[in-house]
């Protein structure tokens, strides 16, 4: 009997402890959600379609320069960018635009409302030697050309450079990629595969 409360009071010790530990962690996720960064313009050549891709702390690119206290990104004719600037987290409220002759916004919005910004993520890369990259992607269009954007299977040059990546990275400790295959549709892939293999493509 003794042993059993002793057994009990140590179980009870140690779900406390457990406690304790998960509210110091959700306290810690929700402050990083919670902060502030600096607000972003984002300048895209008028008329562009697709995929923006922005890499930071890129060496060999300029800084970020600042208009009336927010970061403007000036997106390349191709859709991408590099800067030296380090990527920054947290929320804010950020402008995109179209920039030509005469400025038009782009706006996000949810399903059906409208929107022309889709999908903003940030991510990163490590390969074996050398600095992590860190990037940010999103997409540029309509609703339905969004959606019909990931039916082609066809890699981009942002997925050729991350799966060269990924796959030395592996051979640096003896991990081997054995394939790296985009599913899409049939009936808009030029070889009416519905897939693409970059061991077949001999990238890998």
């Amino acid at each position: 009997m003794k042993n059993h409360r002793s057994m009990e009071a140590s179980f009870t010790m140690f779900w406390r402890y457990v406690s304790r530990v998960l509210t110091m962690l959700s306290v810690t996720v929700l402050s990083a959600c919670g902060q502030a960064r600096t607000p972003c313009v984002y300048e895209i050549p008028s008329g562009y379609t697709g995929w923006v891709l922005i890499e930071f702390e890129r060496p060999d690119a300029p800084p970020l320069q600042k208009r009336d206290g927010k970061l403007v990104f000036h997106i390349g004719g191709d859709g991408r960018m590099a800067t030296s600037s380090k990527c920054e987290f947290g929320w804010s409220h950020d402008e995109y635009a179209y920039v030509g002759t005469t400025p038009v916004e782009l706006k996000r919005t949810a399903w059906g409302g409208g929107g022309q910004i889709w999908a903003g993520s940030n991510g990163g890369t490590q390969t074996a030697g050398q600095k992590p990259q860190t990037y940010e992607t999103f997409f540029v269009g309509s609703e339905a050309a969004f959606k019909s954007a990931g039916k082609d299977p066809s890699p981009s040059s942002a997925d050729i450079q991350l799966t060269r990546q990924i796959t030395e990275a592996g051979r640096a400790i003896d991990i081997p990629c054995l394939d790296h295959i985009v599913i899409g549709r049939r009936s808009v892939d030029a070889l009416c595969r519905g897939y693409y293999s970059f061991r077949e493509a001999g990238l890998i």
